[in-house]
């Protein structure tokens, strides 16, 4: 969220005038336009498939927990430091045909499970193919992407911009997953995942019809890229709050993840769901995320900004606890309950977390934190899937959720403590360092 002490200050008599210009500039910008659209279909398929292919996993091949796991843990996986290594790539040639390419292949791989399954060819190894090879292009396209938004929008309209796309994201994310439900379960699972196929060639289409050229990359490679990669990972180590978020965010990864790669397993075999009644679930999930963030900034004026960090997260995590006890007690009361609270708390998180992290870091960092910092979040990814599959066979789906729990409570830790409790406001921006 961007406060008014991380803009530029405007003068009150023209702020409408600027206001009004950037929206329309923004709205008859076709070049954006297309993307937006684009963007905002595939994020609305990608939501679908999320809940398609583990489901197809579960119903068509019995998977286990460890087989389901195994498919987050896939997809996941590039992103632990690929995204550092693609970012130099990106900046030395032309990113709408990277993107393209990306959109492209996610239509082929995805397109693929819903062909393979009327053919009577669909395995399970297909469907970890298909984690594994959209994870790369996921990795791919995230990075190409964010260099690519200021080619089409003036500096001074891409905060613009981006809060359209956050909007979109958000709406797609609430809806979607509602939408994938009654899909899985009017047509199956496998069949489900041609929406996300399709979705993607869409987006690859809007790329297409883009005529805005883009400025020229640089083809040299950036000098001292080892030395500044260097500089990154020191500040964020050498900074107390950045290695504490970083820690804590990490840690709460592993546990989280535990319970996700479980959580449709958990849904469908102990509590006797229906995809339909698990889109819903989502969806809520998703409308509380948004509430959140409406709520943060009150709350921290009762608070504090350093407490916030620390309540927010205890909060996020203890939910996780009512959870795993759903399969044993309360049933859907509890699991909805607990849902609910914790997408509360972790929207005020989110918010809160990445805000700290924009403000104490100089600007001339800001690229370089915050790609460390996501290697430092995503890393445990697939760490957490494989944990949780793994105990998930060995123990139950309710033990190995409650040990993810316990997991997700420890990180609630690293938020203790002066180095964040002394922040009773949100620090002043860092300009130079």
């Amino acid at each position: 969220m961007v406060t008014s002490r991380t803009r530029e200050p405007i003068e009150p008599t023209t702020s409408r005038n600027r206001t009004l210009a950037t929206v329309e500039r923004l709205e008859r910008n076709r070049s954006f336009l297309l993307l937006w659209a684009g963007q905002t279909i595939s994020t609305l398929g990608t939501t679908v498939s999320d809940l398609a292919i583990p489901t197809a996993a579960i119903f068509l091949f019995h998977a286990g927990p460890l087989q389901v796991s195994l498919l987050g843990a896939l997809e996941t996986l590039p992103f632990v430091g690929l995204g550092l290594l693609f970012g130099p790539i990106a900046d030395r040639i032309r990113r709408r045909p990277i993107l393209i390419a990306c959109d492209l292949a996610r239509f082929l791989v995805l397109g693929s499970i819903p062909l393979a399954a009327v053919a009577g060819l669909l395995t399970i190894y297909q469907l970890y193919v298909a984690a594994l090879l959209t994870g790369v292009f996921n990795v791919l396209f995230a990075v190409a992407y964010q260099a690519y938004l200021p080619a089409l929008v003036t500096r001074r309209l891409i905060m613009g911009a981006n809060s359209r796309l956050y909007v979109s994201e958000t709406v797609a994310g609430t809806v979607g997953p509602a939408i994938g439900g009654v899909l899985v379960q009017a047509i199956g699972a496998a069949r489900a995942v041609a929406v996300d196929s399709a979705s993607y060639l869409v987006s690859a289409l809007a790329l297409l019809l883009i005529r805005q050229p883009e400025p020229e990359p640089s083809g040299a490679r950036p000098a001292g890229f080892r030395a500044e990669l260097t500089e990154g990972l020191r500040f964020v180590f050498g900074n107390p709050i950045l290695r504490r978020l970083a820690a804590g965010n990490g840690t709460f990864t592993i546990g989280w993840r535990m319970i996700e790669g479980l959580l449709l397993l958990f849904c469908y075999r102990r509590l006797h769901m229906t995809p339909a009644q698990v889109g819903i679930l989502f969806a809520v999930l998703s409308v509380c995320l948004v509430i959140s963030v409406l709520m943060r900034e009150r709350v921290t004026r009762i608070v504090g900004f350093g407490r916030l960090l620390f309540l927010s997260q205890l909060i996020t995590a203890l939910p996780a606890f009512g959870i795993a006890a759903s399969g044993l007690v309360g049933g859907l009361p509890l699991l909805y309950a607990s849902i609910v609270v914790q997408g509360l708390a972790s929207g005020i998180f989110d918010v809160a977390q990445l805000t700290l992290r924009q403000l104490i870091t100089p600007d001339r960092l800001q690229a370089r934190m915050n790609a460390t910092m996501r290697t430092l979040f995503w890393g445990p990814r697939p760490l957490g899937f494989l944990l949780g599959g793994t105990l998930g066979s060995w123990l139950g789906l309710v033990p190995a959720m409650a040990v993810g729990a316990v997991i997700c409570t420890l990180s609630a830790g690293f938020f203790f403590g002066p180095v964040f409790f002394s922040l009773q406001a949100a620090p002043e921006p860092v300009h130079e360092g």
